[in-house]
């Protein structure tokens, strides 16, 4: 990076600090809560949202859903979007035909994108044997190799698939040909937040405000500023795009963290179709809990 790059660097982050008073959103409930990094799980994927003024985030950030636990099975407390997944493959690769021979790559195979992915894979003609699957890591990582050509397509979520479109790479679908998809969910043991009511609900409150954050258009340039200080080959008018996706009416970030019961139950059915050992999830009830949303926000 040259020095003119740092520079701009520096300002975005200088404005970043200055706005983290004046927003006042510090102040709310709880925000000093230490969480315990296992107890509380969630997938959080953007930059933008987590580094928001408002967000009391847990100290690790996870990337699994509920029902992928072996013990002490959490349950999902609150949702944050419909996923923002897209194909994405290289340049060379026009079509899921073009795919046939090719290696894939998933974050990890018991994943529920990576069933996501199979499916597509599946819907666009080819079958399981047509192509590889491995395993590299998540989406920074996926798309870094896709990006350097050590596989051919992989599954990215906003803003990544309009990182790889500038660089020429090709998105082939995306998840919305799936129907109603759950994407981040929060997921926590019952036992922990039993024992810590009053920071679930201050955790709870704490993200909504950084949610509504984001999606004030006041924020916007803040909002930007945090994609483009955060990301890797993000670009202003990239962060352009990708605050729009991401705060879209229709498909974007979920402003009131409801759950989406025919989200999860694809989520539940593409797992019946791919999980291992096989086994028949049918009922979504079983792993929502909406106890601690009633107690932060009313009924839901």
């Amino acid at each position: 990076m040259d020095t003119q790059q740092h520079r701009r660097r520096d300002r975005r982050f200088g404005l970043l600090c200055e706005q983290r008073v004046p927003l006042g959103l510090h102040s709310l409930d709880l925000l000093e809560q230490q969480f315990e990094p296992i107890e509380f799980s969630t997938n959080l994927g953007f930059e933008m949202l987590r580094q928001a003024p408002a967000i009391a985030s847990p100290k690790r950030i996870q990337s699994r859903t509920p029902i992928e636990f072996k013990k002490n099975t959490p349950v999902v407390s609150i949702s944050g979007d419909g996923g923002f997944l897209s194909v994405v493959a290289g340049p060379q690769i026009k079509s899921f035909a073009d795919l046939k021979g090719r290696t894939l790559s998933v974050d990890a195979m018991t994943n529920g994108l990576a069933f996501v992915l199979r499916e597509l894979v599946n819907r666009g003609g080819l079958s399981e044997s047509d192509v590889t699957y491995v395993r590299a890591g998540g989406t920074p990582n996926r798309y870094r190799e896709l990006v350097a050509g050590k596989h051919d397509a992989t599954l990215l979520r906003t803003p990544f698939e309009l990182l790889a479109r500038s660089r020429g790479l090709n998105v082939l679908a995306t998840a919305e040909s799936l129907g109603a998809y759950q994407g981040t969910v929060g997921a926590v043991r019952k036992s922990w937040a039993s024992a810590h009511a009053a920071a679930m609900v201050g955790f709870l409150r704490a993200y909504r405000a950084g949610v509504e954050w984001v999606c004030d258009p006041a924020n916007r340039e803040i909002a930007e500023a945090l994609l483009v200080a955060n990301i890797r080959d993000m670009t202003p008018a990239l962060a352009r795009q990708s605050y729009d996706l991401l705060v879209a009416a229709n498909g974007g970030l979920y402003r009131d963290l409801r759950l989406n019961p025919q989200g999860m139950q694809t989520v539940l059915a593409l797992r019946t179709k791919y999980g291992e050992p096989r086994k028949t999830l049918d009922d979504a009830s079983r792993y929502i809990d909406t106890t601690w949303y009633t107690k932060a926000f009313g009924a839901p």
